[in-house]
């Protein structure tokens, strides 16, 4: 058995996480701060009047929420997660430690543009 896997979430996953978890808690994270610093051209945008979207952006504190893994299934909540939040390259991970509502420290990845 490894140490758990924690999620944070920031923006949609919070509200949306579409995971299976197996405990949630709000979370801390200092050091990087939501900035709509991702430019978007798609949707309703064109390339004169870009649309933004949420991101993590160096410096300040974000609150969100973290889930907790299952250790049972994964590879496959893994696999969805990265699906739905990486596979368009936008971001690039990294590993941070955030602070939980309980007063724990976990390391979780990081993503941003």
């Amino acid at each position: 058995m490894g140490a758990p896997v924690w999620i944070f979430a920031y923006g949609s996953l919070m509200w949306n996480p579409a995971l299976a978890i197996e405990e949630m808690q709000r979370a801390r994270l200092k050091g990087w701060q939501r900035s709509f610093c991702i430019r978007l051209i798609s949707g309703r945008a064109i390339p004169d009047i870009p649309g933004r979207m949420l991101s993590l952006d160096e410096g300040g504190i974000t609150e969100g929420m973290a889930f907790r893994l299952p250790e049972s299934t994964l590879i496959h909540e893994l696999e969805m997660v990265w699906t739905r939040e990486m596979i368009t390259g936008l971001y690039r991970p990294v590993w941070a430690e955030i602070s939980l509502g309980n007063g724990h420290l976990v390391a979780w990845p990081v993503s941003w543009e």
